[in-house]
């Protein structure tokens, strides 16, 4: 009895192995996660999927996958499952006419920023690329890709944040792990010369009418250039991590927003001297991006740890509101006419960071800058990051940090009040 056992054991385990080989497998996840999911054979046969749960099907096999939710306009995906693993991942578009998108593009690495050149070209910071995209609206495509200015520091890549002097025709791109940050001339795109970096992991720039401001994550200070001349003139030491800084309209004050907690602080640029710091909120806070109302003397501030964007009295160095929005908000950028914020929010990072995909998309949130309350949210894709909005105010182009991907939207400011239809 014990060898016939053991006979039979034998000779099914092989044939296991054989029918397990003959099937490969699908599996799609889609936003929002209760999305009905219908996979759709080449005779017409129906499965229903759940949210990422497998469906072993016979290989090479041709699919149409229809998606579809309340509030959203649905989807119909094409696929051929010819390998043994196939994950389709997706997004639906609400039914909502404040947000519009318009157009994926890709891009050469992920976009750790985006910022607008004039109200058609803009670019994408490339940071495991090595340079940056140019990307144009009224074509609606990528048009170039500058990774080959400098054959010294392009193959270093880390690009990751930029800024426009107008008044000087340039613009400026930091490049992280090669500690140099290029200068180009904003008309012609020419690559003009690199300027080294003085402290350690500088990211974002800002100007004043005299000076240039880089935040150094990692030596925890601010270095200071001459606007003109590029040189190096000192470092102002903080609290801790800066990531924004913002320069106030009268010239006289530099902000920069504490990536260690929930705070900011204030700098007297007759001095380069910290004479401020000014708690945002109690508890354990990120406070990342700032931006400035100069007609309102009002400053924006998103704090990626307590999920809050907080409106900023800059007369009285004071919050006078704060809206709650979805998980890690980073970048947020002002609409021209000051009515309306858009902030990106990463989502939740995955099991290893943000460099990892999470469990959920990110969001973009649209938030009326007088009542501080949100119009309505629509769906990013893998780690929403940078953000910017035209010149114009027409369009927003949202990164989306590990798709590799850009996003465009357009505004309709007449309808962001409105509700998405059924």
């Amino acid at each position: 009895m014990m060898k016939r056992f053991l006979w039979v054991t034998i000779f099914l385990l092989p044939l296991t192995i054989v029918i397990a080989k003959s099937y490969f497998e699908i599996r799609v996840a889609v936003f929002p996660q209760d999305a009905k999911i219908l996979l759709i054979d080449s005779q017409n046969r129906t499965n229903q999927l759940s949210f990422k749960n497998s469906l072993p099907v016979p290989p090479n096999s041709e699919y149409t996958i229809v998606l579809s939710a309340k509030g959203y306009y649905p989807m119909t995906i094409k696929t051929k499952v010819d390998k043994q693993k196939t994950y389709i991942e997706e997004k639906l578009e609400k039914k909502w006419g404040g947000l519009t998108l318009v157009k994926k593009l890709p891009v050469s690495g992920n976009p750790k920023s985006i910022m607008f050149l004039d109200s058609d070209r803009f670019i994408a910071n490339a940071m495991t690329g090595f340079g940056f995209d140019l990307y144009s609206l009224s074509l609606m495509k990528r048009i170039k890709i500058f990774n080959d200015f400098s054959k010294q520091y392009c193959p270093i890549s880390g690009f990751v944040e930029g800024l426009v002097d107008k008044e000087q025709n340039e613009f400026y791109i930091m490049q992280l792990y090669a500690y140099k940050w290029h200068v180009f001339d904003l008309t012609t795109m020419q690559y003009k010369k690199s300027v080294t970096a003085k402290g350690n992991w500088s990211k974002v720039i800002a100007k004043s009418e005299k000076y240039l401001f880089f935040s150094n994550w990692l030596s925890k200070d601010i270095a200071v250039y001459d606007r003109f001349t590029k040189i190096f003139i000192r470092s102002i030491k903080v609290a801790g991590v800066p990531r924004g800084l913002v320069v106030t309209p009268d010239q006289k004050y530099l902000y920069t927003a504490i990536f260690d907690g929930s705070f900011i602080q204030k700098i007297d640029l007759a001095t380069f001297k910290v004479i401020k710091t000014i708690t945002l909120a109690p508890g354990k806070g990120n406070a990342r991006h700032l931006i400035i109302d100069e007609v309102n003397n009002l400053m924006y501030i998103s704090d990626m740890g307590k999920d809050l964007i907080f409106k900023y009295d800059l007369a009285t160095d004071k919050v006078i509101a704060s809206t709650k929005v979805y998980t890690k908000p980073n970048n947020i950028v002002l609409s021209p006419d000051l009515s309306t914020l858009f902030v990106a929010c990463r989502g939740p990072n995955g099991p290893n960071g943000y460099t990892n995909k999470g469990i959920e998309y990110g969001k973009v949130w649209v938030i009326d800058t007088k009542t501080m309350k949100a119009y309505n949210w629509v769906w990013g894709g893998n780690q929403p990051t940078g953000l910017d909005i035209s010149p114009n105010g027409q369009y927003l182009a949202l990164g989306d940090f590990l798709d590799n991907t850009i996003e465009v939207y357009k505004i309709n400011y007449s309808l962001l009040n409105s509700k998405e239809e059924e």
